[in-house]
């Protein structure tokens, strides 16, 4: 259950990572 919890947190991070920069893209453009 832990090290599941860990990737979901790691999961969503990345996410969050993703969307951050798409948006950056989005408003460079």
């Amino acid at each position: 259950m832990r090290t599941m919890r860990v990737e979901e947190a790691r999961c969503k991070e990345e996410y969050n990572v993703h969307l951050y920069y798409y948006l950056r893209i989005d408003i460079n453009r």
